[in-house]
């Protein structure tokens, strides 16, 4: 994810801020069991981000009472999936990159 330090700075973000919302969005959680006839069911919630649009969807801020998504602040048409697990760089300031992970 390339950010355009301008773009986010409009919509009063910053990259730093962007960490946090995209941790969040990239969990699973088990929300319970349920169990009936001597069957179980496992619930779970939420969801890891799985492509280049996934990432883009993730709502990262609020400006003038609209959501902002990721891709408003930066251009995410480049991410290629290059391994199987979490990377997250702040350097420079200006660059982030995330791929997301399904490993638990």
């Amino acid at each position: 994810m390339l950010l355009d330090p301008v773009r986010l700075a409009s919509r009063n973000l910053s990259p730093a801020g962007l960490v946090p919302m995209l941790q969040q969005a990239n969990k699973q959680y088990s929300a319970g069991n349920l169990t009936s006839d001597n069957h179980e069911i496992i619930v779970e919630t939420g969801a890891f981000l799985q492509t280049a649009e996934d990432v883009g969807n993730v709502v990262v801020g609020v400006y003038s009472g609209k959501p902002v998504y990721l891709r408003d602040g930066g251009d995410h048409r480049g991410w290629r999936r290059k391994n199987r697990a979490n990377t997250f760089s702040l350097a420079p300031a200006r660059r982030i990159n995330f791929q997301p992970t399904n490993l638990p």
